[in-house]
């Protein structure tokens, strides 16, 4: 089903900017503004490794919500620009995350903080 809509939205949605890239922890999906990955880790572990790559960062955190199938992380940019973290539980072990930044996102941060969350998860 996902690969149906992904063709679609390449056939018919002009202009969108969709960016797929290995990681190690499987695939990483930038499309229309939010950045999309899975990660080798459950959500609550996830969700810890993301609000301290948040705080290495300097990000400052709105608002942090987890239980153990899910979560919700807002944060903001020196600028004022939020941020918004979601976690879904994929099996036992494993997490999706969708990281936008502002309205329209900002390629280039979400990877990095993607790349900060891994790390973290990395020194687990």
């Amino acid at each position: 089903m996902r690969l149906l809509l992904l063709t679609f939205f390449l056939l018919f949605a002009p202009g969108c900017t969709l960016v797929v890239a290995g990681a190690a922890a499987g695939g990483v999906l930038y499309l229309e503004g939010a950045l999309e990955a899975e990660l080798d880790a459950p959500v609550p572990e996830a969700a810890e490794a993301a609000v301290r790559a948040l705080e290495k960062l300097g990000l400052r955190r709105i608002d942090a919500r987890s239980t153990g199938l899910d979560a919700e992380i807002v944060a903001e940019t020196a600028d004022g620009t939020e941020l918004q973290l979601a976690l879904e539980a994929r099996g036992q072990s494993g997490s999706h995350i969708e990281i936008r930044v502002g309205t329209f996102g900002d390629e280039e941060m979400s990877r990095r903080i993607l790349d900060e969350i891994e790390e973290e998860l990395e020194g687990r």
